[in-house]
Formats: C-alpha cells, structure tokens, sequence
C-alpha cells in the first residue's frame, strides 16, 4: 500500500508532515532536494531508503522549507492508537 505524505504549516508557523500509516521505523531526517522541489523521508533502517513524496512542492511552500531547519512528522493510523510523532532535522540538498 502506498504511504500518502502531505506537508501543512501549523498557526505557529511549524512545518509538519503527515502521513496517514505509521511508519516502518523511527523517522530520522527530512531530505529536501532542492533542484526536484520534492521531500523524502528518511527512516533509521539500513536497508529502505525512504519515502518520497509524490508532488512537486509549490513556490510558496519551497520558500517556508528552505528557511526551516526541523520539522514535524505525524503518522495517524487507523488503530485508534495517538498518532506517532517525531521532530526531526530538514536537510536541504542541491544548489
């Protein structure tokens, strides 16, 4: 089943990505690669490599992530269990 990744500003101007299964492993980092405009999260196992988000990140969400440096990750599962949350580091790659 493919894993649906959003990324949302909260009032407070936090960045948060959510998405809607629980994650394999811990989330670890964030990966922004600047020259596709596209995200990946990264877990803390050897052999995945992580999830990619599936869309282009528009103008104005490229601009609030290339000033964030940490970002929250929400994954909601339908267990009736809190979600899973983790703040992690935004690494930004490329030019």
């Amino acid at each position: 089943m493919t894993r649906n990744i959003d990324l949302c500003e909260l009032p407070d101007g936090t960045l948060m990505i959510v998405t809607d299964q629980r994650l394999p492993a811990d989330a670890q980092r964030i990966e922004y690669y600047k020259d596709q405009k596209l995200m990946m999260l990264v877990y803390d196992l050897k052999d995945h490599e992580g999830d990619l988000m599936s869309y282009e990140l528009p103008e104005e969400a490229m601009r609030k992530v290339m000033r964030a440096r940490k970002i929250l990750v929400v994954a909601y599962a339908n267990d009736n269990r809190d979600p899973d949350q983790f703040r992690v580091p935004l690494i930004q790659i490329g030019i």
